[in-house]
């Protein structure tokens, strides 16, 4: 296959020719969706982000995760939201239209002074804003941990998430109405990117004996969780990877079960998930994940690809 075919900002879209070491800040950017900013090509400042549909239950949330480290690959068949989707609901994806909630708080709080964060800052308090519990918890100031701005020594940013209003049931909100649902599931996919001069090769098996067969046939795929370290040798070092095997899309190595004696995390879960669905049960989780690192990290990095770069 040479395409990926996912969802960005409620359009079905097609990404040809991809080399399996594009990440998605790149191929928006190339695609002219220059609002998503490239700050350090390392997920530490958050300019990059957008926001994923991930299962919630029987319905879906939105999680921020940093684009400078999302290969295409992990976006085939996922819904994207980006900074060029975020707007009132109701009102047309133009430059004329009207601002979302969150983006008048920014405003009206003074969130933004260069503006060249905004942007993320703006995605991961839109992740914030249709969080479920929400109106039971308050805003939550580790929802833009992952953020870094120089400017506004970041008081009104926390302001302006601070204040953003409850969203009421029966609004007619169609961001809040994707998350009745659940998204796609993941889907195998194979990759190939071949021109005179080179060959490379991606693949996102869906169960964990497909990964074996792979594996037993191409020793040198390079194996690939959530990315979150071989991805900033891509961007900082320029390396690149003749062939990867992608293992996000194993069911699993995904799951969370419990019994009398044990709790066991598939090596697939992401830390994020980890925090959301284990900090109840093991209250030091909820305090020790935020130390270890921010939110659109914690995203997309798992227990298994952490030990496996230790």
């Amino acid at each position: 296959m040479h395409t990926i075919h996912f969802t960005l900002n409620g359009q079905q879209v097609v990404a040809r020719d991809i080399d399996p070491n594009t990440t998605l800040l790149n191929w928006l950017r190339d695609q002219g969706h220059t609002g998503t900013k490239e700050g350090c090509a390392e997920g530490e400042c958050g300019a990059c982000a957008v926001a994923l549909l991930e299962k919630d239950g029987q319905g879906s949330r939105y999680v921020p995760v940093n684009s400078c480290l999302l290969l295409m690959g992990a976006v085939a068949g996922r819904e994207v939201i980006s900074v060029e989707a975020v707007r009132a609901p109701g009102t047309a994806a133009a430059l004329d239209r009207e601002p979302h909630d969150v983006q008048k708080a920014m405003i009206d709080k003074a969130g933004s002074q260069c503006g060249y964060c905004t942007p993320g800052f703006v995605v991961s308090l839109f992740a914030e804003y249709y969080r479920k519990d929400r109106a039971q918890t308050g805003f939550d100031k580790e929802s833009v941990g992952g953020n870094l701005c120089r400017c506004t020594g970041y008081r009104p940013i926390v302001d302006a998430g601070r204040s953003l209003p409850v969203l009421q049931p029966g609004s007619g909100d169609e961001f809040a109405q994707r998350l009745e649902s659940p998204p796609p599931p993941v889907e195998k996919l194979e990759l190939a990117h071949e021109t005179d001069e080179l060959a490379r090769f991606l693949y996102r098996p869906t169960r964990l004996g497909e990964a074996v067969d792979y594996l037993a046939e191409h020793p040198d795929a390079y194996l690939i969780s959530g990315g979150m370290d071989i991805v900033i040798e891509l961007n900082q070092r320029h390396r690149r990877l003749d062939r990867m095997l992608l293992l996000e899309g194993i069911e699993e190595l995904q799951r969370i079960e419990r019994s009398e004696a044990y709790l066991e995390i598939g090596a697939g879960v992401s830390l994020g998930r980890v925090e959301a669905e284990l900090s109840a049960e093991v209250p030091l989780l909820g305090e020790l994940l935020p130390l270890f690192s921010s939110r659109l990290i914690r995203a997309r990095a798992t227990l298994g690809g952490n030990l496996g770069t230790a």
